[in-house]
Parts: structure tokens; C-alpha cells; sequence
């Protein structure tokens, strides 16, 4: 993009023109000099409601673009939509744990169900955690858990109010992408899922944002804990059914 008399609208300006679009785009300035810039963009596609409400519900985690974290894979949808934790914020969470574990037998139950509201809901594991109710059908409600990202079908009568004093606190839990033009699952085959989720819950990893749009995050994510070797994930997960992972990891071991 130059601009020019005959095309007298600032960067931003422009930038604003083309993200007017519903379905959204991602575009990253790559040089610039005087008046012109050379950008990529990228059509991504559109957040659906239930993701707007998950915001609304509970204040994001702040994040520095700019730095590295040590991170854990809390859960996994697929590798378009999965969700971290800080590792540093350990002892929040599990404080938190605490308090909503207290709260939930003290606090009432809901006299009308309301989806997008914020709730302490008792999941399967016997556990009691900060949700958001996404859907509600007959006596059941789906909530996800924003502290941890996953999601449990449960009974209305497992869901109770939350009190104003545990609103504050952020969602622990970040929702990511690999690549914010695939936030969908029909754009992931089930090895390169099952390629993700085998970190869920395990090592940790060191994790870059290389792009935002609302609060979902694009990560490149590392994993590090071999001494000699600086394992990117993503170089496998985009290269699976394009060539050999194995190949992927002996170039990196030259490298």
C-alpha cells in the first residue's frame, strides 16, 4: 500500500478499511519506507458468539506481547483452539481453586439459566470451577471452565451463582491458535490433534505470541526440555501429511 495524493488515507486508515469485513483479517506490516508499506493479509474466519460471551463473562488475562512464557497446554480442541496456562500463575489458580470449592456450598442455585452468565459449576471430577454457561437445553447446561479451558455437559443443579468478589480475578486460562486462518476443526486431521494434545497437562512449554485478534492468541510453542533440541511444535503440526516429522526434527538438531 502507497499513499499518495490520489490515495491520501493513512496505514491506519487503510487497515481499518479492509478489517471493516465481518468475516475479519490478519495483516502484518513486513517493511515500510517513507509512505510505503508491504503487508500480508490473511482472511480469518469469524468468532462465533459463544466466544464473545466468554470475553464478556470474565476480565482476560493481561499479557506482554513482547516476551516469552512458560506455559502448560491445559486443554485441546484441536490445534486451531486450545488453551494455556501460565506456569508463574500457579499458585493463583490453585488459590482459586480453593475459594470456589468454599463458595460453591454456600452460594444458591440459579432461578432462571441464562446462557453467557458467569457461574461455579461442579464438574464430573468433583472439582468446582469459575464457568461460563455457553448452551442450555432441558436440565443440562454446557459450561466452560475459564480457568482451564475445557468444557462438561452438566445438570442444572450443579451450576450455582458466583459472588462479585471472584469476578475479578482474570481467566486464568488463554484461548490459542497455531494459525488464526484454521480456528476451526474441519482444518485439522486427527494426527495432527492427537499430535497436540499429547502435551495437554504435561511438560511445560515456552510459548511466543506472534499475533492477536479479540482474545484468542497465535503462539509459536517450543519444547525445550531435551538439552539439544528446541523442539518447534508448529513446524510438525503444519507439516503433518506434508512430509516427514521426523524430518523436521533432524533439521532442527543441525541447526
Amino acid at each position: 500500500y502507497t499513499r499518495s495524493k490520489l490515495k491520501s488515507n493513512t496505514l491506519d486508515e487503510k487497515v481499518q478499511e479492509l478489517t471493516s469485513d465481518e468475516d475479519g483479517v490478519i495483516l502484518t506490516v513486513i517493511s515500510k519506507s517513507s509512505d510505503e508499506y508491504k503487508v500480508e493479509i490473511d482472511k480469518i474466519e469469524k468468532l462465533s458468539d459463544t466466544e464473545t460471551i466468554e470475553v464478556q463473562a470474565f476480565e482476560p488475562l493481561p499479557i506482554d506481547l513482547n516476551k516469552d512464557f512458560d506455559i502448560c497446554i491445559s486443554h485441546v480442541f484441536h490445534p486451531g483452539r486450545f488453551y494455556v496456562q501460565i506456569i508463574e500463575n500457579a499458585p493463583i489458580i490453585d488459590s482459586l481453586m480453593d475459594k470456589i470449592s468454599q463458595e460453591f456450598e454456600s452460594s444458591r442455585s440459579f432461578s432462571s439459566i441464562n446462557v453467557g452468565s458467569p457461574c461455579i459449576a461442579k464438574l464430573s471430577d468433583g472439582a468446582c470451577y469459575r464457568s461460563v454457561i455457553k448452551s442450555a437445553q432441558n436440565d443440562n447446561v454446557l459450561v466452560l471452565a475459564v480457568d482451564f479451558g475445557f468444557e462438561e455437559l452438566v445438570s442444572n443443579s450443579q451450576v450455582r451463582e458466583i459472588s462479585p468478589r471472584s469476578m475479578p480475578i482474570p481467566s486464568q486460562a488463554l484461548e490459542c491458535t497455531v494459525d488464526s486462518t484454521k480456528t476451526e476443526e474441519k482444518h485439522w486431521s486427527d494426527k495432527e490433534i492427537r499430535l497436540l494434545s499429547e502435551f495437554e497437562s504435561k511438560e511445560p512449554l515456552i510459548a511466543k505470541v506472534t499475533a492477536k485478534r479479540g482474545s484468542i492468541f497465535q503462539l509459536d510453542l517450543h519444547d525445550t526440555k531435551d538439552p539439544e533440541l528446541d523442539r518447534y511444535i508448529n513446524a510438525e503440526l503444519l507439516g503433518v501429511g506434508k512430509g516427514s516429522n521426523e524430518r523436521i526434527i533432524q533439521n532442527s538438531k543441525m541447526t
